[in-house]
Parts: C-alpha cells; structure tokens; sequence
C-alpha cells in the first residue's frame, strides 16, 4: 500500500525512489486525494493517523509515510514566488542508499536460501 502511495509522488521514477528528485506541496494534489479518499484503509493498514492539514501541507504527511520505511525528505530548494515562500524537497540520499543496500542484501539472502533448498 505504501509503494502505492509514495508512487502518486514525483519521487518515484519506474517503481523506484530516486534521491535526486524533487516534490513540493503543489505537486502532492494526487497524493492528497488517495490519501483523504482511502482514509480508514490507511489509517488501519499503516496504523498511522493521517494529518488534519493533509489539504494544505502533504509533504508533512508524506515524511510520515517515508519515516516507517527509514527515510525522510529534506529541503533542498527555496524559491520565492509571488510572494510566498516555494519549498522543494527531496529524499535523503544517505538513507536512501541505506535502506537500498539493506533491501539488496536481504534479496541476496533470501536467493541463496531459496538455491539451497533445491
């Protein structure tokens, strides 16, 4: 479900999460609508309580999602625009790397447990 989530995000490129991709508020309006319409179903699948201002401030809700999985957005670009302030973030790339090579070494493991057993 989570996969599923994060995919409505400009930081997933083919199925996968890119360190160098950015997302601000106004590129999550898809994100906010999966979320507040299949609100019970991931409040109760994920055990996480969805943000009262999902609405106004999804990259808050969408470091919640990206903390269960060991990761976290951080601001990368600041712009100025038409008087307000334009954040962009992106996902850390060191924990990105991390939680990659953690995933690698337990497919790793699971093939050589899977070729010895025939």
């Amino acid at each position: 479900m989570l996969a599923h989530i994060l995919e409505t995000t400009t930081l997933v490129q083919d199925g996968n999460l890119v360190a160098d991709m950015f997302v601000n508020n106004s590129h999550l309006k898809e994100f906010s609508e999966l979320c507040k319409n299949n609100q019970i179903l991931i409040e109760e699948s994920l055990k996480i309580e969805l943000r009262d201002d999902l609405k106004i401030n999804p990259i808050r809700q969408l470091n919640s999602f990206l903390k269960l999985v060991g990761l976290r957005l951080n601001e990368r670009k600041r712009l100025k625009r038409k008087g307000k302030n334009v954040r962009s973030y992106g996902i850390d790339p060191v924990s990105l790397k991390l939680m990659q090579d953690l995933s690698l070494k337990f497919v790793s493991r699971d093939s050589l447990k899977s070729s010895t057993r025939t």
